[in-house]
């Protein structure tokens, strides 16, 4: 995978000694931006960065002199308690979810909308979402996550309550005129808090802690909303599934690219994160089938996952960056890892909180170091790399340390094939009249290694 960043790296406020345990993820940078920093997303030359109390940070990730931190802007400047807990860019807007402390003096308001289209650098505030500021925005003004999801050409924001403690859905497609559409909880009580949501292809997955996890159809969402003459919601969603698990934590979901798997986080010690195949809903209160579960040995806690194609990108506190392949069959292999902490082991909830892929680079941020990018790269070995001048044949083998979830190549001559007997990739190939001076291998999540060809 080949950087966006061009620049040289920033120094590191974190030296990481040879032990760390760091595997096909490289460094490029590292921007420190203070303690506290959460959630991080991006759009054009530029990363935001949640900041707590403090606003929102902008680094500049391309472009000349990049990466470097450019500013922080805030809401409601001059006043006390925000907590800026999470962010989305989808389009122009930059979305950014407040998680209201309590007895805070400022307008209580869960969600910012910023225009970025005119300036990146001090957007124009384009909307919000604020108690008092239109029908049942009350139910929207405290967010502690939150996603964007864009369905028939409207855009809708699923919003973790902290008033309700449910997931309410509005419709943004306006960022001025933000309306109330529906409100998502867990068929009983007690259910558990609302931590996390996701949607994906008409379906809404949401975290409830200890309740577990829920999933609505919401395909026919934008017919929900106020009767005002009955005054009273009509909600149009409908329970697919609710699974509550044994000595379930849930904190986070996301949907494999493909849609037949569900990706959840557990907030617990020991656990990880889960797979579910959604191909066996049958019943709305049917638990679904557990196809995996990935354990760190460390045991440290994970906070959220995106998907990316076929891997996971974990944001895993003081294991740092984990990268999960998912197979088809539903079952991980760990790819990758960067550790930020490596002199700190534990469960607590620091190191790693974040990570994006935003384009072919990985920004991860960590609540003391900051922000770092890094680039998902194989290393490869190739110990065998022969011609044989009698009968012609070029045989190339190749070792991978993220085998054999990866697809290796030898430029020229075509793919090479996985052996699981002998742990490595080969490729034979005849007719070869010339013997080739050098054989380059490559891996297709980045990362090549080249090798003297010999005569046999």
């Amino acid at each position: 995978m080949k950087s966006i960043l061009t620049a040289a790296l920033v120094a590191l406020t974190l030296l990481l000694p040879a032990a760390a345990q760091n595997r096909n993820l490289l460094q490029l940078s590292n921007t420190p931006l203070g303690a506290g920093i959460g959630e991080v997303t991006a759009a054009g030359n530029y990363a935001y960065v949640a900041h707590g109390g403090s606003g929102i940070d902008v680094v500049q990730i391309a472009g000349p002199g990049a990466p470097a931190y450019v500013t922080t802007f805030r809401p409601y400047a001059g006043l006390a308690n925000i907590d800026i807990s999470d962010l989305h860019v989808e389009g122009n807007i930059l979305y950014a979810g407040n998680l209201v402390p309590n007895g805070s003096p400022t307008p209580h308001t869960g969600l910012f909308m910023y225009d970025l289209s005119a300036n990146p650098l001090n957007p124009t505030l384009a909307g919000t979402i604020t108690w008092g500021a239109g029908a049942n925005h009350h139910l929207g003004a405290s967010t502690s996550h939150f996603c964007i999801n864009v369905s028939a050409g409207r855009t809708y924001a699923y919003l973790c309550s902290r008033i309700s403690n449910a997931v309410e859905v509005f419709d943004v497609t306006n960022p001025a005129l933000a309306e109330y559409k529906a409100g998502l909880r867990p068929p009983v009580s007690p259910y558990g808090s609302i931590q996390g949501v996701s949607v994906k292809n008409g379906v809404c997955a949401a975290a409830w802690l200890e309740g577990g996890f829920t999933l609505h159809d919401v395909s026919n969402i934008a017919a929900s909303g106020i009767d005002w003459q009955l005054e009273q919601l009509v909600n149009t969603t409908s329970l697919l599934n609710y699974t509550k698990y044994a000595s379930a934590y849930t904190y986070h979901t996301q949907f494999s690219d493909d849609g037949n798997f569900l990706l959840t986080t557990d907030g617990r010690t020991y656990i990880g994160c889960r797979s579910w195949d959604l191909r066996t809903i049958t019943a709305p209160m049917t638990p679904l089938v557990q196809t995996a579960q990935f354990t760190s040995p460390t045991g440290a806690r994970v906070h959220d996952l995106r998907v990316q194609g076929k891997y996971l990108y974990v944001s895993h506190y003081l294991d740092g960056c984990r990268v999960l392949e998912l197979l088809p069959n539903g079952q991980f292999r760990d790819v990758a890892q960067f550790d930020t902490t490596p002199t700190v082991a534990g469960s607590g909830q620091w190191g790693v909180t974040s990570v994006r892929v935003y384009g072919e680079t990985i920004l991860v941020t960590d609540v003391n170091s900051g922000l770092y990018s890094l680039d998902l790269r194989d290393t490869i070995v190739i110990p065998k790399a022969e011609w044989k001048k009698t009968t012609n044949v070029l045989t190339i083998e190749a070792t991978s340390t993220a085998s054999p979830s990866v697809a290796l190549s030898v430029s020229g001559f075509g793919p090479m094939t996985w052996n699981a007997s002998t742990g490595k990739y080969t490729l034979t190939v005849g007719g070869v009249t010339v013997k080739p001076a050098t054989v380059t291998v490559s891996s297709d999540i980045g990362g090549a290694q080249s090798a003297i060809v010999i005569t046999r």
